[in-house]
């Protein structure tokens, strides 16, 4: 499993574990995270939000 997949589950997990809504109040409070998520899992951030997107879209959809 590579960091990319690695990455999508865990942004599957955090979203079925505290709802969307939820997630959404800590994106607000801490923005600064999702860039340090990036750098972190070394990923450009632009790529970085487009897993996000797609795992936001994953969660709604079913």
């Amino acid at each position: 499993m590579n960091k990319k997949n690695i990455l999508i589950v865990f942004i599957v997990v955090v979203i079925a574990t505290l709802g969307f809504a939820g997630y959404r109040q800590i994106a607000a409070k801490k923005a600064a995270t999702v860039e340090w998520a990036a750098r972190i899992y070394r990923v450009p951030l632009n790529e970085f939000l487009a897993i996000l997107n797609q795992a936001i879209a994953k969660k709604q959809g079913g």
